[in-house]
């Protein structure tokens, strides 16, 4: 199957090396590719106001808006992340008591597939909890400054006349005018 166009939910400035390589040809071992349009980051977009997951969303992004800079930890435990309500309740009375960050947890429900080789340890999370949050690390430093630049990256990419609006823009109009047509 050929594509006619990609569409990706980023932003130019979130994705550089991959934009790169899939401008040199690395990508596609050298074969022309159909254009790229970055419209990202979308997030929460199709949502209405009323739905209850927008306004999940809002409710947090207000009270992450609320609280300094810097002050909260994030912890999302990702696609293989499995953690069991026990768990939860450990990690969450371990994070009260030994540091007085806030936090805001992504947690999702239990996978379809339980396969021994999807659940991360209680040790690797310890690990990496203490590594993130840790003041002297070095290694947590440069994660949550990194954490820090995607976000302000994200937040320009979507502002208007930045670079995922003329994306969308340019997009929107090719679409108009015919020049983006599937093939068939």
């Amino acid at each position: 199957m050929e594509a006619t166009i990609f569409i990706v939910n980023t932003g130019a400035r979130l994705e550089h090396s991959v934009l790169a390589a899939i401008a040199d040809g690395r990508c596609t071992g050298g074969i022309p590719h159909p254009p790229v349009y970055l419209i990202g980051p979308v997030l929460s977009l199709t949502l209405s106001k009323t739905e209850p997951k927008q306004q999940l969303h809002d409710e947090c992004v207000r009270w992450l808006d609320s609280h300094p800079p810097d002050s909260v930890l994030l912890l999302c435990f990702g696609g293989k992340g499995i953690v069991t309500p026990p768990r939860v309740t450990a990690i969450a009375a371990a994070l009260d008591r030994y540091t007085e960050h806030r936090f805001l947890w992504v947690l999702r429900g239990p996978p379809v597939d339980r396969r021994r080789d999807n659940i991360v340890e209680a040790a690797e999370l310890e690990r990496a909890v203490r590594t993130l949050m840790g003041v002297d690390s070095e290694e947590g430093r440069k994660a949550r400054n990194m954490a820090a630049e995607m976000m302000a990256a994200y937040r320009k990419a979507v502002k208007k006349g930045e670079s995922s609006d003329i994306a969308f823009k340019r997009l929107t109009k090719e679409i108009w005018q015919g020049a983006v047509v599937p093939k068939k």
